[in-house]
């Protein structure tokens, strides 16, 4: 159940941030920082999200929540964070909240 809900959040999330744009023939790149724990989830959201979206590409950037975090407050080019304990690492998702 989890898993579906998570898939849901995400297709919703990216479906926002692409329909934000003017220019919809031209391609988009969405950089995605995750756990490696969401892998299969992830990878079953990009085929069903880039069949219906083929101007979008996913790009994924797996790997420890702690290392993903250190890298997005060094500045890492990121769209979107997921991690599976977000009170651990809640602090990074506000000190960079825009």
């Amino acid at each position: 159940m989890k898993k579906v809900i998570y898939c849901l959040l995400i297709l919703l999330i990216i479906t926002i941030l692409t329909s934000c744009s003017n220019e919809r023939d031209k391609p988009v790149e969405i950089m995605i920082s995750a756990a490696v724990s969401l892998t299969d989830a992830l990878n079953e959201v990009k085929e069903n999200y880039e069949t219906t979206n083929q101007n979008v590409q996913l790009t994924f950037n797996l790997g420890s929540s702690g290392k993903l975090a250190n890298q997005i407050d060094r500045g890492a080019p990121v769209d979107m964070f997921f991690i599976r304990k977000l009170k651990r690492h809640g602090y990074h998702c506000r000190q960079r909240a825009y």
